[in-house]
């Protein structure tokens, strides 16, 4: 899986970002199952902060 990255222009501090997951496996209890963190980076700072992914796969989706 290749790791996705914003440019600097697409991200501010503070301000929400709203990331789309998609998963092609399927779980009976996708919030528990399932592994979801973003790693954040930046001058002296690196955090790798946690999400819930709700089951919605891309076929959902259409």
């Amino acid at each position: 899986m290749q790791p996705t990255r914003l440019e600097p222009e697409e991200v501010h501090v503070c301000e929400v970002q709203e990331i789309h997951l998609y998963s092609q496996a399927e779980y009976e209890n996708p919030y528990t199952e399932g592994d979801c963190w973003i790693e954040l980076e930046g001058p002296n700072f690196s955090k790798r902060v946690y999400g819930f992914w709700d089951g919605i796969t891309e076929d959902s989706c259409l």
